[in-house]
């Protein structure tokens, strides 16, 4: 399972929470704009916070059913 996320800078905040619950795989995510722009002195920060944000949704899981996990068949 993906680990939750948590970022957090002046103008934006995002996150992501994973999980099962009665079989079944949840995601929830929140992107909240606070600023309408950032502030050029902080643009490397902006950057990272974007790079980090496309990882975590890009990010692709094996769902298998219980007690299969993911074994690879030989």
């Amino acid at each position: 399972m993906p680990p939750n996320v948590d970022l957090i800078e002046n103008w934006a905040e995002y996150s992501a929470q994973y999980g099962f619950k009665n079989g079944t795989f949840h995601v929830r995510r929140i992107l909240l704009m606070k600023m309408n722009s950032v502030p050029l002195e902080e643009w490397d920060k902006y950057l990272a916070f974007r790079r980090a944000l496309f990882i975590d949704e890009s990010h692709q899981s094996l769902i298998a059913p219980p007690g299969q996990g993911n074994h690879r068949r030989h």
